[in-house]
């Protein structure tokens, strides 16, 4: 990861890499910085890229123990 300050610009150039499993095994981690890495003086940033595995990984137990896909209207 290569981070430019700017004056009020932060630009940051990531190579996304092939990725690995999340610790719940619903996502892949494309990019981590692993934590707070410092950018400049007084400066940290904390960056993580994910994607979901696919469609149905979206499925998620409701409060009443039923089925619904995250992001839908209910």
């Amino acid at each position: 990861m290569k981070v430019k300050v700017n004056g009020n610009t932060v630009t940051a150039t990531i190579e996304l890499r092939e990725g690995r499993p999340s610790s719940t095994g619903k996502s892949t981690i494309l990019f981590t910085t692993g934590g707070y890495v410092p950018i400049a003086e007084g400066m940290r940033i904390s960056i993580n890229i994910i994607a979901p595995n696919d469609k149905d990984d979206r499925e998620t137990k409701d409060s009443k123990g039923g089925t619904r896909v995250e992001g839908e209207q209910v």
